[in-house]
C-alpha cells in the first residue's frame, strides 16, 4: 500500500475513509490500491474495503489514473487500452460535510461515491487542484474546483 489519503466524515465522526495508492508492480502500480471505510473511528480490525483495483466495474478502478487512456477500448478510440496511473501524487479524499456516505476521490478527475465508497462516478474531467475537493456546506452536490477560482457543478451519479 502506497500514498493514503484520509479524511473524517464531519456529520459523523466515527466514519473514516482511506483512498490508497498501490505499490505493487503491474497495471496498477501507482493507482488505486483500494478504498477503505471505517464507521468505528478507526479501531483495528473496523476497516473494510469498499473498492478495490480488483473491481469488476472497471470505473471503480481508476480513480488515481487516466479514464481516458483506461477506457480507450471501450470509447473505441484504440485497440488497446493502459492505466496512467498518479496515485503516488494526485491522491485526495473528503466527505460530504452532512452525509458520511457521500465521498469525493481526487485522482487525475474527480470523482464521487453516494454509497460510502463502493460504487464510483466521475464528477469532473481534469481536476487540477490536488488538495481535498472543498465542499459546501449544505449543499453536497458542488464542490469547489479551482484553480482559476472556477466553481464547477458536480455530476450526480447514476444508478
Amino acid at each position: 500500500m502506497g500514498r493514503t489519503g484520509l479524511a473524517i466524515a464531519p456529520s459523523d465522526q466515527s466514519v473514516i475513509y482511506a483512498a490508497a495508492a498501490s505499490i505493487a508492480e503491474g497495471d496498477f502500480q501507482d493507482g488505486l490500491h483500494a478504498v477503505f471505510r471505517s464507521t468505528s473511528s478507526g479501531d483495528a480490525g473496523t476497516w473494510t474495503g469498499q473498492a478495490r483495483n480488483a473491481n469488476l466495474t472497471k470505473l471503480n478502478t481508476v480513480l488515481f489514473s487516466n479514464p481516458l487512456a483506461a477506457f480507450q477500448t471501450e470509447c473505441g478510440r484504440d485497440t488497446s487500452s493502459f492505466f496512467a496511473n498518479q496515485g503516488w501524487y494526485d491522491n485526495a479524499i473528503a466527505v460530504d460535510p452532512t452525509n458520511p456516505n457521500i465521498v469525493f476521490v481526487g485522482g487525475i478527475d474527480l470523482f464521487r461515491s453516494d454509497d460510502g465508497g463502493v460504487n464510483w462516478g466521475l464528477a469532473s474531467h481534469w481536476w487540477a487542484d490536488k488538495s481535498a475537493p472543498p465542499l459546501r456546506p449544505r449543499r453536497s452536490s458542488r464542490a469547489g474546483l479551482s484553480p482559476a477560482a472556477a466553481t464547477a457543478r458536480t455530476i450526480r451519479r447514476s444508478s
